[in-house]
């Protein structure tokens, strides 16, 4: 029997750039970006070292995101409180 190995939690905040500290959805695209969904601070792509917020001004819908969905593609599905948007791969507004 092997001995349990240790591991790391890393927790981000909007101290590191998250753009509000309640997530409420995560996926990960094609490329390995993080996306992540929170309630009241639109999304927020990840890349392991900074985050990109988006946010109604680059045209999502609703800073409150519900739920997540990356495709094949590369593209971000987005479903917040009051519609949904799609960012294409690339893009920087939906």
């Amino acid at each position: 029997m092997l001995p349990a190995q240790p591991f790391a939690v890393l927790t981000w905040t909007v101290a590191d750039g998250l753009p509000a500290n309640d997530v409420t959805a995560l996926a990960q695209d094609r490329t390995g970006l993080l996306w992540v969904g929170t309630d009241g601070g639109g999304l927020a792509s990840f890349d392991g070292k900074t985050f990109r917020a988006y946010t109604r001004v680059e045209g999502l819908a609703d800073n409150f995101v519900v739920a997540l969905q990356a495709d094949e593609d590369g593209d971000v599905y987005v479903l917040t409180k009051t519609g949904t948007a799609v960012l294409t791969s690339g893009a920087d507004t939906f």
